[in-house]
Parts: C-alpha cells; structure tokens; sequence
C-alpha cells in the first residue's frame, strides 16, 4: 500500500492518492486528475511514490498529511477533497451545485428512467415494502432494541456529558443572544395565536352553525355544543344525522327543519 504523487510534465500540478495495490498504471480516480489525463495525455504524466503504508488507517493519515504538505488541492493541484478516503473538506460552487442539480433533473425525467423505476421500484417492489425488510428492522428486530447497539449509544451519550460536552464552559455572548431573540416570534401573552379565542369562528360565531331543538322541551340551542353541555350526555349529532332516534332520551331536529314540517303541516 502506497501513497503515491502524479505530476502533470506540462504544467506542473500534482495529483496525491493512496494505491492499496501498486499499480503503476493508476494514475488516479479523480475527477480533475481522469479529465486532465484525458486532456493532455497519459504519456505526460509521471507517477512518484511518496511512502508506504501498513494499514488503511494509515493510508488515509498519509494522504490528509501529503495533501496538506504540497498543496495540490483544487486550483494550485487536481485533488478535490482533503482525502482520507472521501471528499470530505470539499465544497461544490453555486455554479457547479446548479449544474448537478439540472443534469439530475434532466435524468430523471428520462423516459428509460422512468420507466425502469416503475418496473423495479413500485408497488410490491418496493424494497421498504418487502415483508423480510421490514422483519429485518421492526418490532424486536429493530437496531435500536439490539443489546450492542443500545450499549454504543448509552456510551457515547455518556461521552457528552459533563465536561466532556463540547459547549461545556461556553457562554453565549450578548449579541449571540440578542440575534437570537430578534429571530424568535413574540407569542407570548396576547400575542399567543392560540390564545385569541374571540376571533375564532367556532360556536355560535361560526356563520355556518345551525340551531336545533329539543323536540320534547321545545327547548332551542344555537349549536350542538351547548345542547349537548344542557344534556350531558348522548349523540345528539347522530341523532340530526339520523343515524339513530334519540340523543339522551330526547328527539333532536335542526330548527329550520322543524318549521318546514310545521309550515307543511299548517298548510295541508
């Protein structure tokens, strides 16, 4: 396992990168390194081993370190990240997030993609909806139920406590705190949305309430709320709803419907 340096002969930039194999016809796997390659040639390139390594952890300690040391990051050299195995330390350009963005845009609305997404990937399909799937993480066999799993959180839970949190002994300055009250709503008081009860339509506030009667009593309520608290018990919505004969012991009809009936009755 090597850490090794890639050296463009035309204009001097260097790519680094670790070869777990020692191939000395890998030159990289980097974007800007494979599109330089391509541009200028193999045949102008030279491949130089910086040191060799003993473990993947290593590997990945000697690239950061080499990365750092001959400053070959995106412009001055072809690597995009700070290594370590990934492209951690990299930051994409407005420019380039907007061009990813379109291009996967683009690609899924293929006809192909589409396509082969509802082939492979709905209804039954649907890996999440696969009966061993969900076995494999729920109920008993969810990770978090795990012995192993439950420990490595409640250690590293522990990790944080204390002095070993990493905002222990850290004060908000007062701006910090100013800027943070400035980015809160006022919803105290009155000012409480939840508590402005008087402009809320419910009730009879609401222009859609209808009044009922009790036929019995011939008792009027503006709204089935304050029949019911009259009563105190029943379903006297089921009752209007004709879902069943009394609420209570009681008839119930909504009144402009009792005065039709009276109004038909008179006239017949």
């Amino acid at each position: 396992m090597i850490i090794y340096k890639t050296t463009c002969l035309i204009n001097n930039k260097i790519y680094v990168g670790q070869d777990s194999k020692d191939d000395s016809n890998y030159f990289g796997s980097g974007i800007y390194i494979r599109n330089a390659i391509k541009k200028h040639g193999k045949e102008n390139f030279k491949k130089e081993i910086l040191c060799e390594c003993f473990s993947k952890e290593e590997l990945n300690e000697k690239e950061i370190y080499w990365i750092k040391k001959l400053n070959c990051k995106s412009p001055r050299g072809y690597n995009i990240a700070n290594g370590g195995g990934g492209i951690s330390g990299h930051q994409f350009s407005k420019k380039s997030k907007k061009k990813i963005s379109k291009i996967m845009k683009e690609f899924s609305k293929k006809p192909e993609v589409i396509e082969f997404r509802r082939k492979n990937f709905l209804g039954d399909k649907n890996p999440m909806k696969r009966i061993n799937v969900k076995e494999k993480v729920s109920g008993e066999n969810s990770p978090t139920k795990r012995l192993d799993v439950r420990e490595k959180m409640s250690k590293n839970h522990a990790n944080f406590k204390g002095e070993n949190h990493p905002n222990y002994g850290k004060h908000l300055s007062e701006e910090t705190k100013k800027l943070i009250s400035k980015n809160h709503y006022d919803i105290s008081g009155d000012k409480n949305p939840m508590k402005k009860v008087e402009n809320r339509l419910f009730g009879d506030k609401n222009p859609n309430s209808k009044e009922i009667i009790c036929v019995e009593t011939n008792t009027t309520f503006k709204t089935i709320t304050s029949a019911y608290k009259w009563l105190g018990k029943g379903d006297i919505s089921s009752c209007l709803q004709g879902r069943q004969k009394t609420a209570g012991g009681y008839h119930w009809e909504y009144l402009k419907n009792m005065e039709v009936k009276n109004d038909t009755i008179q006239k017949s």
